[in-house]
């Protein structure tokens, strides 16, 4: 779901879903030597009150994405409940949300093999997001990755990861340039190379 700049789509709810997928490609790329899927299961930009709730996706090459790399159009008020993405190559890929709660889910990235791939990837533009008893698990880059090296873009700000697990994954949580104002509190970090970057 994609809306023209300045266009919002408000008060959508999806509820109970599962997707599936088969992960049966030979990636490309930053993909190489990953078997992924052509599928992305949901992609949001442009969206106001969104609510995710009961969903599972199985095989899916990036399970939920917000926002568009070359687009600043922003979404906002997104929560996520007892959403659990397994076997993909980047379980959630944000960037342009401001407002972002997820609870009681799971990002395993185990369908990949780069150092590139994260359980989540929070870029650009984000502001106010929150994961609450998250499973970060299986990723061969990092569980949490805050990133926000782009010239001319808004930093990501105001992040808050508790109560959660990362386990089984190369880094626990990369912070890189631009994300400021992190908190982490009553996170387990565990079977890690590295917990903190």
């Amino acid at each position: 779901m994609i809306t023209d700049y300045g266009k919002f789509v408000e008060n959508v709810t999806v509820e109970g879903v599962t997707f599936k997928s088969k992960n049966d490609r030979a990636g490309t790329g930053y993909a190489t030597n990953s078997l992924t899927s052509n599928v992305t299961a949901m992609h949001f930009t442009g969206i106001k009150n969104l609510k995710v709730k009961d969903v599972d996706m199985h095989d899916m090459n990036v399970g939920i994405k917000f926002g568009v790399s070359s687009v600043n159009q922003i979404n906002e008020n997104i929560t996520l409940d007892n959403t659990h993405i397994y076997s993909s190559l980047t379980p959630l890929l944000m960037n342009t949300t401001n407002g972002f709660t997820m609870t009681n889910g799971t990002l395993d990235a185990s369908a990949g093999s780069s150092r590139y791939l994260h359980s989540v990837y929070v870029d650009k533009n984000t502001s106010n997001i929150t994961f609450d008893n998250v499973l970060f698990e299986n990723s061969p880059g990092a569980g949490v990755h805050l990133y926000n090296g782009y010239a001319n873009t808004n930093v990501s700000t105001n992040i808050k990861i508790l109560n959660s697990r990362i386990q089984d994954s190369r880094v626990g949580i990369l912070l890189f340039s631009g994300a400021n104002k992190i908190t982490v509190s009553n996170v387990e970090i565990v079977r890690v190379d590295l917990a903190f970057s």
